[in-house]
């Protein structure tokens, strides 16, 4: 089965996230609402997907990203965004995997969660 951490430091946009994401038969195994926390957490979870929130990577994020990977290489990463054209490129650069609006509908966040999920190994 498919598993997820979700960084979002806002509950109230967690909860629909972590409802979504048990529709697609993903199973949420960790859940964050600051980066240390997601650092300390991540290696130990071993998720196969990391939902992160651009806006609490730290300020160099692609020195954060790097330093996430090499704790812990396998997963997913993907970035939700407030303004996705302002920060997807940014993302890129930082060495994000995917990129999904969290305003966009639960339907074309499943999309790409699902998109996202094709691409990841199923764990036993």
């Amino acid at each position: 089965m498919t598993s997820a951490f979700i960084t979002v430091a806002n509950p109230v946009e967690r909860y629909p996230l972590q409802m979504l994401l048990r529709n697609l038969k993903i199973k949420v195994i960790g859940e964050a609402d600051d980066w240390s926390t997601t650092v300390a957490q991540v290696p130990v979870c071993l998720a196969s997907i990391l939902l992160v929130e651009w806006e609490l990577i730290p300020a160099v994020q692609s020195v954060a990203i790097a330093k996430l990977r090499q704790a812990c290489p396998d997963p997913l990463v993907v970035i939700l965004f407030s303004n996705l054209e302002a920060r997807q490129q940014s993302a890129s650069a930082a060495g994000a995997d995917v990129f999904i609006s969290k305003t966009e509908s639960a339907e074309v966040i499943a999309q790409g969660l699902m998109s996202a999920v094709s691409v990841v190994p199923v764990a036993d």
